[in-house]
């Protein structure tokens, strides 16, 4: 609900303050007063069209707040008119256009001349009439849709996939086979790199054990130390060598345990640091024709094997993608016939009750509408009933669309007519020229309803009819006036039954007569 409207230095107004009730606030003044700029300035505000010319002349920028109330929380909406932009602020912070955009759908329901166009989108009859049905259906319907539109999406991206990647399967296949000659390991290249660093380092170490065994070995030295024990055995009866054989024999067991403790040593032969650095070669010539790293190169081995396996197992993705496309299918052409036997039930309906409310707003007796259907075909096979709305003013003539025939006073009349058929939504609702080329009973009849949906939800009213104007929770009056070769618009909120009975009297025509009648609506109302 809008409960404070601020306008400053906006086209005409020059300073206004304007305090909104719920219910039925009505604005009235002479023709040319600039009634339509407070409907301007509250569109505005939510993000109507800006032009140059709504900046007062003089005026550095023109000004427009309003206090909106929305589920018990305040918003305070700002727009502010520049020479050339204009800014949009929620409780002083700066948003963008598209925020307010948002907003104002919640806070906002016109049914000015901007708003009626709705009526004439191809989708609205579709929309009034699923208005009407639960959102259950509608959901479900909207579910499958897009499960269906993920599937082909998913579809095409796997035929992409197989095209792309047919393309370069033997130039795949090739890389697969360069990598798995090579065959390299997970980090084995930095094992061979530790383990040429440790060869190299024990290598002074290799060549002394290799030495010694050797001396042990190949040079004879046990062959020639034997000799000597044996001599030295037929020494041994001399009382002073028989120490020295003792002493030589133990030497002989120590060159046995050398032997044992230098073969039992595990050293890398230097023969393998040739076959380490081969493999190393081997590593490097991969990733210079790779252009990357062992990891990188494993990573595309990797990456081959899945696309190469995608290939092999396209056939059967694509078969399981079908056969769910399939099961969606079925289950939306089941939501559909629900859907549009629902549609047309209810469009019967609406018809009738549509027909019977507009003849009591002064349309012809003779007036027919038409939910005439208007098929879509999901994936050129699955029906959708859609609608639109025909209108035939007489019998014998052809039910035309309402864009080619309704004018602007009665689609706002049919606009009333709907939104009491939906039983008013939160939101306030504008009516600019509901009153156009209607008068006598239909004003009442007009009025009647207006009123009916007032007592649900807050309604701005412009009319030249006092007979509406009566109807007002609150009544304010538009003004013009020039002083000093400087025109100004100013509202008045007519708050006295003499100041209300007499602008009823001026829309009446002024006058005794004029005077009569106001008299006569006030005391209806009072009634």
């Amino acid at each position: 609900m809008l409960e404070l409207l601020r306008i400053k230095n906006f086209a005409l107004i020059e300073d206004l303050e304007l305090e909104f009730h719920s219910g039925l606030n009505v604005f009235t003044g002479e023709t040319g007063a600039g009634k339509s700029l407070v409907v301007n300035a509250i569109s505005g505000l939510l993000g109507g069209n800006w032009q140059h010319k709504e900046v007062r002349l003089g005026a550095e920028k023109a000004w427009l707040e309003g206090v909106f109330v929305l589920e018990e929380e305040e918003y305070i909406l700002r727009r502010e008119y520049l020479p050339k932009r204009s800014r949009f602020y929620i409780n002083d912070q700066l948003v963008s256009s598209v925020k307010i955009e948002e907003l104002s759908k919640k806070f906002l329901l016109s049914a000015t001349q901007h708003a009626q166009q709705k009526l004439l989108k191809p989708g609205f009859a579709t929309t009034l009439v699923d208005s009407f049905l639960g959102e259950e259906i509608l959901a479900k319907k909207e579910s499958l849709l897009k499960k269906l539109e993920a599937i082909k999406e998913e579809k095409e991206a796997i035929l992409n996939k197989i095209k792309e990647l047919e393309q370069k399967k033997d130039y795949l296949e090739y890389q697969k086979e360069e990598i798995e000659k090579v065959n390299p390991l997970p980090g084995e290249e930095e094992e061979l790199l530790a383990r040429i660093e440790q060869i190299k380092k024990e290598k002074n170490i290799q060549e002394k054990v290799e030495f010694l065994l050797s001396l042990l070995g190949e040079g004879n030295l046990y062959k020639e130390f034997k000799a000597v024990l044996e001599a030295l055995g037929e020494l041994s009866n001399l009382d002073e060598f028989a120490p020295d054989l003792e002493k030589a024999q133990d030497f002989f067991y120590f060159l046995e345990e050398l032997e044992l403790k230098l073969r039992k040593l595990e050293l890398v032969p230097l023969s393998e640091i040739d076959k380490i650095e081969a493999r190393l070669y081997e590593l490097a010539s991969l990733k210079r024709k790779f252009k990357g790293s062992l990891q990188d190169i494993l990573a595309l081995k990797s990456e081959i094997e899945k696309n190469l396996s995608f290939l092999d197992e396209s056939k059967l993705l694509l078969k399981e993608l079908e056969l769910r496309e399939e099961e969606v299918k079925q289950e939306l052409a089941r939501v559909l016939t629900q859907i549009n036997e629902l549609r047309l039930n209810k469009s019967r309906e609406i018809k009738a009750i549509l027909e019977k409310e507009l003849k009591e707003l002064g349309f012809s007796a003779e007036l027919s509408l038409y939910f005439a259907r208007d098929s879509y075909f999901w994936f050129g096979e699955l029906e959708e009933v859609r609608l639109k709305l025909l209108w035939q003013p007489n019998p014998g003539q052809e039910p035309r669309p309402l864009n080619q025939i309704a004018s602007g006073g009665e689609l706002s009349r049919l606009l009333l007519v709907i939104m009491i058929l939906q039983g008013g939504e939160k939101g306030t609702l504008i009516f600019d020229e509901v009153d156009t080329g209607i008068g006598g009973l239909t004003l009442v009849k007009v009025g009647e309803k207006i009123k009916l949906l007032a007592s649900t939800q807050q309604i701005i009213l412009i009319t030249h009819w006092p007979q509406l104007a009566v109807l007002a929770d609150r009544h304010f009056k538009v003004e013009k006036k020039i002083e000093e070769n400087t025109t100004r618009i100013g509202c008045q909120l007519l708050k006295q039954e003499e100041e209300i009975k007499k602008e009823l009297a001026r829309m009446a025509g002024g006058g005794k007569e004029g005077e009569l009648l106001a008299l006569n609506l006030w005391q209806k109302r009072k009634r």
